[in-house]
C-alpha cells in the first residue's frame, strides 16, 4: 500500500497533479485518486484498517444501492416477515431510495 503524488502535463500543456493510493486486495490492484494529500492519507488509513478487519470492498467491485436493496427485500421475504412489512419496504425502496441513490455504489457510502 502506498500514497504517492502523480504529476502530468495535459495535451494543452497544463500541469496537473493528484494524490493516489495504490494497493492490492483479493489478488487485484486498486488505485484511488484524490485532489488533496490529506484525503489520500485518510483513505489509505481507512483501507488499511478495513483490509485488516476483513471488511474492505474496493469501490470498483462494490454493488449499487438498488441491487443491495433488492437483496435486502429478498432476504426479508425469506426470513418470513409479514406481507404488509415487505410491501412497505418495497414502496420505500421503489419510491424513495432507488430514484435518488439507486445507481450509487455502496462502498463509498458511510453510516
Amino acid at each position: 500500500m502506498s500514497v504517492r503524488k502523480r504529476s502530468w502535463t495535459t495535451a494543452k500543456g497544463e500541469k496537473r497533479e493528484a494524490w493516489v493510493i495504490d494497493y492490492w486486495h483479493d489478488g487485484k490492484r486498486h488505485i484511488e485518486t484524490y485532489d488533496r494529500k490529506k484525503d489520500a492519507d485518510e483513505a489509505h488509513a481507512k483501507v488499511k484498517v478495513d483490509i485488516g478487519q476483513g471488511k474492505h470492498v474496493a469501490p470498483s467491485r462494490s454493488i449499487e444501492v438498488e441491487k443491495a436493496a433488492q437483496l435486502w427485500l429478498k432476504s426479508s421475504e425469506a426470513a418470513g416477515l409479514e406481507r404488509a412489512s415487505i410491501q412497505v419496504y418495497r414502496e420505500i425502496v421503489d419510491l424513495h431510495i432507488v430514484p435518488r441513490i439507486g445507481n450509487v455504489k455502496l462502498a463509498p457510502l458511510s453510516s
